[in-house]
């Protein structure tokens, strides 16, 4: 065998090895993509199950709450005031949680 022989067949391996690692790469790329769509599917029916849920909590508990003090209006307006402490709480927190939250998704995905 040649050296231009050789030349050619190791430029043709070479073609081929990069061929086959750029479908290697697409192969990975479609994995993830469709990894991260179907967790974010399954997230958002489980978020949007939770929120149903805790919407009738809520109501249940103001209407709860109402009865005790023979007050409906003062049910919903203790409900809605806890809501709007722990949304405090949350404003507050909120570096925490993203930090947290990149910590999560960097791990997951990377």
């Amino acid at each position: 065998m040649t050296i231009q022989e050789n030349i050619k067949e190791t430029a043709t391996l070479a073609k081929d090895y990069v061929s086959q690692e750029f479908e290697v790469a697409k192969l990975k790329t479609a994995y993830q993509i469709t990894a991260m769509t179907s967790s974010i599917a399954k997230k958002t029916i489980m978020g949007l199950a939770l929120t149903l849920a805790i919407l009738f909590l809520s109501i249940s508990g103001a209407f709860w709450l109402g009865s005790i003090f023979d007050n409906t209006a003062l049910g919903f307006l203790l409900t809605g005031s806890f809501y709007l402490i722990l949304l405090c709480i949350l404003f507050f927190l909120r570096k925490h949680l993203e930090n947290y939250v990149v910590r999560k998704v960097t791990k997951k995905y990377f």
